[in-house]
């Protein structure tokens, strides 16, 4: 009996100690993981940003630059991230916003907008507070 005790004793502090070095990879993985997509998220939308200004200086207006090919190549890139992204356009053109939701405990949200404020303090990126971020 003691030695039947004796090797389940040994092979569950072998299965705790296998388990317990397993987790530690998948933990930092996901971390990682975490780190990337927010990276991503946060680029995308600060290109989207620049390509509102190009398109800001080709047409004098932000008005319609949701159907340009980057900008909206970058929109389905963050809609497919799951970010909750939307942009906002001003009715006459004159200013835009857009943002979306990163996955971070202290910083929850990427904004950039038309006087080129790229950050996480976002205010007023509503139609009923105002077109910009902060």
């Amino acid at each position: 009996m003691d030695v039947s005790r004796q090797k389940l004793f040994n092979f569950l502090i072998l299965a705790f100690v296998f388990l317990f070095f397993f987790s530690i990879p998948l933990i930092i993985f996901k971390n990682l993981q975490k780190t990337l997509l927010n990276l991503e998220i946060r680029e995308d939308l600060e290109e989207l940003g620049m390509w509102a200004e190009f398109y800001k200086d080709k047409y004098g207006t932000y008005e319609g630059m949701e159907k340009e090919m980057e900008i909206d190549r970058l929109a389905k890139t963050l809609d497919y991230l799951n970010a909750d992204f939307f942009l906002i356009i001003e009715s006459r053109g004159r200013k835009f916003c857009a943002k979306a939701k990163i996955f971070d405990k202290e910083i929850k949200n990427w904004c950039v907008d038309s006087t080129k404020y790229a950050g996480s303090i976002i205010n007023n990126c509503d139609y009923e507070k105002g077109i910009k971020c902060e």
